[in-house]
């Protein structure tokens, strides 16, 4: 059974924030740490996690989002850190069954289930401040009432993305993508059991090969870019065959094909023109 996906607006979204505020006293992730040696896995939740998942234990460190959580550790890797950004309650799904060896990294936007969760075990707990573009004020403005010297986290629009910033706070450089496809693969949407709602979807053409995947998905690939741009003296890699890794191999080869809209052609839609 699904649960709520809510909430949505940004008023519910800052009531749930200033309400964890106020009760958790988990502590906070401070301002940056120094730079450690070592590669960090961000570990998606994407149909390639199925395939890419063993070469994990190669990096260094493991950082979990989403369903890798319980992914992993089914399979007798227990990730060192879990982030959580998303605000809506159904993601409390994926800590149903959380381990007293994983370092949890939980947005102040969470749902009061997850948090409820994660205290009745006495899980390790930090919470951290994000922000997004949308009512970016108002949020730093809430966060800076109770901690007037927070420090403040953006990213990408994922919790892959989100989890890379966290991790690079936290001293990281070196990054290894899993699972974070940015498509799907046939009637596969995850590398398991997913609560979330479902994307529409549509088909694009890279490189010659047809992915399907979603409006959100293709952002996500932009927010990549943007983000490594952003992030000078950290280098990243992707595994898998997804759209993402597929852009990437791009970028590799022609940096100014990949960063321009004509990367991607649509399969069986047409796009509109700007009004």
């Amino acid at each position: 059974m699904r649960l709520e996906n809510l909430p949505q607006t940004p008023d519910e979204r800052l009531r749930q924030t200033e309400a964890n505020l106020r009760r958790w006293k988990y502590p906070r992730l401070g301002w940056p740490l120094p730079d450690r040696a070592g590669t960090v896995a961000i570990v998606g939740f994407g149909t390639t996690l199925a395939k890419t998942w063993e070469s994990v234990k190669d990096c260094d460190a493991i950082c979990t989002t989403s369903g890798a959580h319980d992914f992993l550790i089914e399979r007798g890797v227990v990730p060192n850190y879990h982030v959580e950004i998303d605000p809506r309650e159904h993601k409390a799904f994926f800590l149903r069954h959380s381990h007293p060896h994983v370092h949890y990294l939980i947005a102040d936007t969470c749902h009061p289930k997850l948090w409820a969760q994660l205290y009745a075990k006495k899980r390790r707990v930090t919470m951290w401040h994000g922000w997004s573009d949308e009512d970016k004020d108002r949020q730093i403005a809430l966060v800076k009432r109770y901690e007037p010297n927070a420090a403040l986290l953006s990213g990408g629009t994922n919790a892959g993305l989100r989890a890379a910033i966290v991790m690079r706070h936290i001293g990281f450089r070196k990054f290894m993508l899993f699972g974070i496809d940015c498509c799907y693969e046939g009637d596969q949407e995850w590398a398991g059991p997913h609560s979330g709602k479902k994307h529409s979807k549509v088909k694009v053409r890279v490189a010659g090969r047809v992915f399907s995947t979603s409006d959100v998905m293709m952002q996500a690939t932009d927010d990549f870019f943007n983000q490594m741009f952003s992030t000078p003296g950290c280098a990243f890699g992707i595994t898998g065959d997804g759209l993402l890794a597929t852009r990437f191999e791009i970028y590799k080869r022609d940096r100014t094909l990949a960063c321009s809209s004509r990367w991607w052609e649509p399969v069986d839609f047409t796009l509109r023109e700007p009004a």
